[in-house]
């Protein structure tokens, strides 16, 4: 009855030993996945500030060129009015020269 206990003891020995591997492989399993989704998860973390320091500097590039634009517009505008200053200037030049043939026509 001894050996009956014994070999009954030394089975559920056996199959908790079982058991116990299976448990600790299935453990295993869950941290090697635990590891990974980590790993995701810093890679997903580092994607977006990758992504947003592309968008910062996106918008610090539009907002640039919005003030090269702008500043480009004034410009334009200046010449325009240093353009039209100039214009008038020679417009007046010819009308005095039109005076000064017409007075050189009368004296001679």
């Amino acid at each position: 009855e001894c050996e009956k206990e014994l070999k009954e003891v030394a089975e559920e020995s056996s199959k908790l030993r079982n058991e116990l591997l299976l448990s600790s492989n299935e453990l295993s399993m869950k941290c090697a996945e635990v590891r990974h989704l980590q790993t995701i998860k810093e890679d997903l973390r580092d994607t977006i500030n990758i992504l947003r320091d592309s968008m910062e500097f996106q918008s610090r590039q539009q907002s640039d060129r919005e003030k090269q634009i702008e500043s480009l517009s004034a410009e334009k505008k200046s010449k325009a009015k240093e353009a039209e200053a100039y214009q008038q200037t020679v417009r007046q030049k010819e009308q005095e020269i039109a005076k000064l043939n017409s007075r050189l026509q009368e004296q001679e």
